[in-house]
């Protein structure tokens, strides 16, 4: 194994930083574009340039349609995937997704979708997650003024649309019930993957002066986990409960479950480094068993997970003894 590399989390500061140019940046750009007659061009994969050139940094790589780290599926199909991902060597730092509404109203389920597809990559990576929306400033505030866009509880919308509102809790089952719906279906494509609740920021906005039906607003929020709600869950497997919060210093029990012990044992003897299937064969358990004790002893953090989604090594991390 080579030597272990610290993952380094951008700065509030950075991120704060790459909020203003994105929405600064592709505002400008957007009115550019809508001068020069291109604006029937204008759609979701049309953020896709102006994005990625506006994330460029020195010692930074910006990939568009980067497999998500976190969402695999248990069948066949299309790994999903995120609309950017920063990286510096090998780590992946920043996640962007961006979604469009510009001559027609979208629509705020896939807004919240995108926001907890982002939480479940921050909790996979240790990295940040923005989201983008971009659009005329009179379809984002149709959008806003839906119904769906309003929380259940009645204590106002389900992404804070003011910039000093300070950041906000947003819990699955405050959002509106075709939302939930929407969440549901899409959870059962990944089975323990989605949070419950996430944190996100106050928005970043660019809001030019003119007509709303012409000018093109960009509103950016950061999203992070909400660990004292959601037991870090990754890889779309389903563990149990952990015996402590997330942000507890002491250990999972995980030998309450007799396979945990064994699948950590062969982990062990294999210097390092298994994969499902090799485990599977050593422990004479299941595919599938050996995939949900291996999420359980990741919650415990006694082994995590490193590699490509392809081929992906479990590595013992904490060999400490579970009482």
């Amino acid at each position: 194994m080579g030597k272990d590399v610290r993952i380094r989390k951008p700065r509030p500061t950075e991120v704060a930083a790459i909020k203003a140019r994105v929405s600064k940046g592709l505002s400008a750009w957007l009115t550019y574009e809508f001068i020069c007659n291109r604006g029937d061009l204008f759609c979701e994969y049309y953020l896709a340039y102006p994005i990625g050139a506006l994330l460029q940094e020195d010692g930074r790589h910006v990939f568009a349609e980067h497999k998500h780290p976190a969402l695999i599926r248990p069948t066949r199909g299309r790994t999903p995937s995120l609309d950017f991902v920063v990286k510096e060597g090998e780590k992946m730092v920043l996640a962007v997704e961006g979604k469009w509404t510009g001559f027609r109203t979208g629509s705020p389920r896939h807004l919240i979708w995108d926001a907890f597809r982002l939480e479940a990559f921050c909790r996979a990576s240790n990295g940040s997650g923005l989201l983008v929306l971009a659009g005329t400033q009179a379809r984002i505030l149709d959008m806003f003024g839906k119904p769906e866009f309003k929380r259940k509880s009645g204590t106002g919308t389900i992404l804070p649309i003011s910039s000093k509102k300070e950041t906000i809790i947003l819990r699955r089952n405050d959002l509106a019930d075709s939302i939930q719906e929407f969440m549901r279906i899409e959870d059962e494509k990944f089975p323990g993957a989605i949070a419950t609740s996430i944190y996100c920021s106050a928005p970043k906005h660019c809001i030019p002066n003119g007509p709303k039906s012409t000018s093109f607003a960009v509103y950016i929020w950061e999203i992070r986990p909400h660990p004292s709600d959601t037991p870090p869950r990754t890889r779309g497997v389903r563990r149990a409960p952990l015996a402590q919060s997330a942000g507890a210093s002491q250990p999972t029990q995980a030998n309450q479950f007799p396979a945990d012990e064994k699948i950590f044992d062969a982990v062990k003897s294999s210097h390092g480094k298994a994969q499902a299937r090799p485990l599977s064969n050593l422990t004479k358990y299941s595919i599938e068993e050996v995939r949900v004790s291996l999420g359980r002893l990741i919650a415990a953090r006694r082994i995590r997970r490193e590699g490509k989604t392809k081929g992906a090594w479990y590595i013992v991390n904490d060999p400490r003894t579970v009482p």
